[in-house]
């Protein structure tokens, strides 16, 4: 755990889909098919082969009967239009071992295989170049001006101290900002894969509700794919695993590590950056430090950060109670929230004085 105050961006749904992913209505919806085991019907998805292969492969392996895990698949795709989102739907039936763990096997397959449909795919065009992601492509997107907001007048040996004042709060399961930076960083500084590696590793990164898989340069000790891999039925297992729902986060809040880090960064952080994030209730209270911390009064006690936000979406009405919820969770000297028609990379250009480094 660091304790150097710097930024801290905290990365919604909403970021992923200026990217070409699903929001939760859509994603729900491609979970409903690939849950959708009747191969009859024509609304069933191909992905449904691969996540009845896994359910297959645990009923063999004589972890769940295939029945039951059949019941489950079936009760989450016809349940799915009457959800507010899959997540939220587990989180009603917490407690069903069962429907989370179909949920989190579609889940996985789903964000990978947008993931490979995203704006980052990689290029396999050029035969005499390793794939890479089409720069010109993401022109419009938030993540060119991002990373040209924190490279700013940097060398390639000032990256190491400027990435360890940036900390990335992200609560999508896709690994799109790091697949993103890191090929970045070797495209633009001409480094290596080792080389942007090391600079990487000075940001402080955490998915509050997992991600499906590290990518292979990551040094991690857990499931390594890579960006849009499509995963064989034992990966897929594997993958679902370090899927965490709300309800498993939420229980978890008083003695997670991950989550206190979290904390203690957005109370020491002299900017907070919230970007396509939509302020559920839930979320907010994972980022929120209880009120009898320590950390918390010397924060408010000593500083106070700056707090910047897209609302999209949000109207008028709504983005007050917004701020005032903010208000009350964090030590605030300023902030400023866009209005309901700007996305993620409006937020850099009409605030690209206010949050340089």
């Amino acid at each position: 755990m660091t304790d150097k105050a710097g930024y801290v961006f905290v990365i919604g749904a909403g970021a992923s889909f200026e990217l070409g992913l699903p929001l939760g209505y859509q994603l729900k919806e491609k979970v409903a098919a690939a849950l959708r085991l009747d191969p009859d019907d024509p609304r069933t998805s191909a992905w449904g082969n691969r996540v009845t292969d896994a359910l297959r492969q645990l009923d063999a392996q004589h972890i769940t009967p295939i029945s039951q895990l059949e019941a489950a698949a079936n009760a989450i795709s016809e349940s799915m239009p009457t959800a507010e989102s899959i997540d939220n739907y587990v989180h009603q039936h917490r407690g069903n071992h069962n429907i989370a763990l179909c949920a989190k096997l579609a889940i996985a397959y789903c964000i990978l295989g947008e993931e490979r449909e995203s704006k980052l795919k990689l290029n396999y065009e050029r035969k005499d170049r390793e794939p890479r992601i089409n720069y010109e492509g993401l022109d419009g997107t938030w993540l060119l001006p991002f990373f040209q907001l924190i490279t700013k007048g940097a060398a390639v040996h000032d990256l190491h101290a400027r990435f360890e004042q940036i900390t990335l709060v992200i609560f999508n399961y896709d690994r799109c900002v790091e697949h993103f930076l890191h090929s970045a960083l070797i495209n633009h500084y001409r480094i290596d894969v080792a080389s942007a590696t090391t600079i990487m590793e000075r940001l402080t990164i955490f998915h509050p509700y997992g991600k499906v898989g590290d990518l292979p340069w990551m040094g991690n000790d857990s499931v390594r794919v890579s960006f849009g891999a499509d995963p064989n039925p034992s990966e897929l297992i594997a993958l679902a695993k370090q899927i965490r729902t709300f309800s498993e986060s939420t229980e978890e809040h008083a003695r997670d590590a991950t989550v206190q880090r979290i904390r203690y960064a957005l109370d020491i952080a002299q900017r907070i950056v919230f970007l396509g994030f939509a302020f559920d209730d839930m979320n907010m209270e994972l980022l929120t430090p209880p009120s009898d911390s320590t950390h918390k009064d010397i924060a408010h006690l000593i500083r106070k950060a700056r707090i910047f936000g897209t609302a999209k979406g949000i109207s008028t009405e709504d983005k007050d109670v917004v701020e005032r919820d903010i208000t009350n969770r964090f030590a605030v000297r300023q902030m400023s929230l866009l209005g309901e028609n700007d996305g993620c990379v409006d937020l850099f250009s009409k605030l690209s004085r206010a949050l340089k480094f």
